[in-house]
């Protein structure tokens, strides 16, 4: 629903929209919760204005916690934006490795802090500012709640570590059970695995759009380590789009970014019908 400069929406994803001949996967022990798709809703409501834009919105997962979040994105002056995003969940959802030898693989993963009083979330805030020739610089500041304090960060290494091995393991429930835990830590419910992180960003443009070269880097505090990240492209025609993209992960092998990859080197061309 729109009047003037507000916007108010009511959204429900009721569906997994998956396939429908790709099967389910089985429970697996060592799991405290369903990873089952659960149906969502949620209340939006938004605001433009002439030099800032904010939103708000409240949401609830069927059968899970209650959240809430929201954005303001404000231009200071000229080429200046100042912006902050956040969301507060009502318990932290992130999946927590913990022992336990009743379990096929010897680890389960269970809610972390479930029904603790304390809230979840994550919060973000960020300065940008754009110079006369087109480069627009930015820097960011993230706190994630749902992340991983040290010692639940070495606990998810030390499951993985030990875990691993049993994919070879004869008893066909030891090694699926470990295979169900491996693909759960690799992505156990925040968007980041830590809290804490500093993110810088320069952005060049050409004036006339046809090159234009990202420069980024996220780095995590807790565990001192980084993702450098450089996008390049070029149109040397209208129809025609070249590009190049680079990652580089710097630390060493128990930190976020550097556990799984090193460096990526990938090169392209779009052509444009």
């Amino acid at each position: 629903y729109l009047t003037g400069h507000w916007t108010v929406s009511l959204i429900a994803n009721v569906g997994e929209g998956r396939d429908e001949q790709f099967p389910d996967l089985p429970p697996l022990q060592g799991v405290d919760g369903s990873l089952d798709f659960e149906r969502i809703y949620a209340f939006k409501i938004d605001h433009v204005g002439y030099a800032h834009q904010v939103s708000a919105l409240v949401a609830r997962e069927e059968g899970g916690p209650w959240q809430a979040g929201g954005f303001v994105d404000w231009t200071a002056g000229m080429g200046t934006r100042l912006y902050a995003e956040g969301r507060v969940i009502e318990d932290i959802r992130t999946f927590d490795p913990r022992r336990n030898a009743a379990q096929p693989a010897d680890w389960e993963f269970t809610r972390a802090r479930e029904g603790d009083s304390r809230a979840g979330g994550i919060w973000l805030a960020g300065v940008s500012h754009t110079l006369d020739h087109g480069t627009t610089l930015t820097l960011e500041g993230i706190y994630n709640r749902d992340g991983y304090d040290t010692r639940g960060a070495d606990r998810l290494l030390d499951m993985a570590s030990e875990v691993a091995p049993l994919l070879q393991d004869p008893d066909p429930q030891v090694a699926g059970e470990a295979a169900g835990l491996l693909a759960v830590a690799s992505s156990p419910g925040p968007p980041l695995l830590r809290r804490h992180y500093l993110f810088a960003q320069a952005d060049y443009r050409s004036a006339d759009r046809s090159r234009s070269v990202t420069l980024r880097y996220l780095h995590n505090v807790d565990d001192d380590g980084g993702r450098v990240t450089v996008v390049g492209e070029w149109e040397p025609q209208d129809q025609v789009g070249l590009f190049a993209v680079a990652v580089y992960n710097h630390g060493d092998g128990d930190t976020e970014f550097a556990r799984y990859q090193r460096h990526l080197v990938m090169a392209g061309m779009r052509y444009f019908f």
